[in-house]
């Protein structure tokens, strides 16, 4: 097991207590006391104590959870222990299948918006913005499936087991062979002009970083590095600091940070990134909460923190960032956008925002999200009931930037800000021309 889901499953194991986060956030607390009888009533003094916004009292005697947790915003939710503990391994990136995310595709087929390091669909070689036209197993060559979607790919391959040798067909990649299998995800990729980089997790969940040169991007200006950051998740803390130590040992000076499709994740993956970048005591950002919270005042600085597995490395000040983000680039995403624009690292017109097509936005129902990242600015916290091991995720605070008073919750970063717009066919595209028209554009002499 990965040291650190380690760190926080020993905790688990002793006294039923998480330290988790489902957005941006941590909090290790139990709540309740023997004399509480219900789930009810715990749901309801929970939500009281620690939502972010006063929702009044609760009858909790005449109140389903459903209902309680409908009242709070959409980010909150409630879990048997069962669900919650799926979800953490989960995001602990301790996973199972072939590694992918797709999403429906116009024209029929499933598109891939992310294949996770280290998985089975990775190292087959599919990659982000192939197209998934048809899929079979070993032995029914003669019955090609096609794909007529993403829940179609996801329900066929839950058919197959982990034995069953699967052939994808994909429009750019050809056919390509992978089995399902349990597996450690990794988070962070780097690609130059002459080669790819991606981090692998041996048997003892050891990382080290894999080089594919089939993954260069030669369009890439000498001395850069294109570095995408899938998820705040995992190890995603330390393999970032694995590839910024390749990156000054390839003595390169300009990085292309990709957060698109980013939605976030753990504050503490988070705090392990800002490491990287500003001292000991300088702050990643600020939580806000509700006036009679059971909050102390130093819970209110988030401050970096080492990675245990991430090596020494700091990001220099003539290190020059390009960042590009979208109406996916959201939570810890933003934040950490946040802090390099505080600090200083980034410039407001350094970041290039999507501007998609009509036909994406109403097919995915983001018409009031276009040209923006997604503008979210609020913390979760999920806590677990001692007693019966379920787990109410709750938002609790506001995010505010390192300069103590930005916050983006509810609007994002938009060219108001300075931020630059890039056309965008799709969310992903194969050849991923929208970074070829930043890179372009970020070039000496462009405007």
């Amino acid at each position: 097991m990965p040291k650190w889901a380690k760190r926080t499953l020993t905790v688990v194991a002793i006294v039923l207590v998480v330290a988790l986060v489902l957005g941006v956030g941590v909090l290790a607390i139990c709540t309740g006391d023997e004399n509480s009888t219900s789930s009810q009533k715990w749901v309801a003094e929970t939500i009281q104590n620690y939502y972010y916004e006063d929702v009044g009292d609760i009858d909790y005697r005449n109140t389903s959870i459903e209902e309680m947790v409908g009242l709070l915003d959409q980010y909150s939710e409630y879990y048997t222990y069962d669900e919650y503990m799926s979800v953490y391994y989960s995001n602990a990136g301790i996973k199972s299948g072939i590694g992918i995310a797709v999403s429906d595709w116009p024209d029929g087929g499933a598109l891939v918006n992310e294949v996770y390091g280290d998985s089975p669909a990775y190292k087959a070689g599919l990659r982000k913005g192939d197209i998934v036209e048809q899929i079979t197993a070993y032995g029914n060559f003669g019955n090609w499936h096609e794909v007529g979607g993403a829940s179609d790919l996801i329900e066929t391959l839950a058919g197959y087991g982990t034995d069953t040798d699967v052939y994808i067909y994909t429009k750019d990649s050809g056919t390509l062979t992978m089995r399902k299998a349990a597996y450690t995800a990794s988070y962070v990729f780097m690609y130059t002009n002459e080669t790819g980089y991606s981090i692998e997790y041996d048997d003892d969940y050891e990382p080290s970083v894999v080089e594919c040169a089939s993954d260069a991007i030669e369009y890439l200006p000498d001395n850069s590095a294109y570095i995408q950051i899938l998820e705040f998740y995992g190890n995603a803390d330390a393999e970032l600091g694995m590839m910024l130590e390749k990156f000054y040992e390839l003595e390169y000076d300009t990085i292309y940070l990709d957060i698109r499709n980013n939605g976030g994740g753990y504050m503490s993956v988070l705090q392990g990134m800002a490491s990287y970048f500003i001292g000991d005591d300088d702050p990643v950002t600020y939580a806000e909460y509700r006036e009679g919270t059971s909050y102390t005042e130093d819970e209110t600085v988030y401050l970096p923190v080492k990675p245990d597995d991430g090596p020494d490395v700091r990001v220099s000040d003539d290190t020059t960032i390009y960042v590009l983000a979208n109406n996916s680039t959201a939570s810890a995403s933003e934040a950490l956008l946040g802090m390099l624009i505080s600090y200083g690292f980034v410039e407001y017109e350094d970041v290039f925002i999507s501007s998609y097509p009509r036909e994406y936005l109403e097919m995915f129902g983001k018409e009031d999200k276009n040209e923006r990242t997604y503008g979210k600015g609020i913390m979760q916290k999920s806590v677990m009931n001692g007693r019966t091991g379920e787990v109410l995720k709750l938002t609790v605070a506001t995010l505010v930037w390192p300069d103590g008073e930005t916050c983006i919750h509810d609007r994002g970063l938009t060219e108001e800000d300075g931020c630059r717009i890039v056309k965008a066919g799709w969310s992903v595209t194969r050849g991923d021309e929208e970074l070829r028209s930043v890179v372009e554009l970020s070039l000496p002499g462009s405007s």
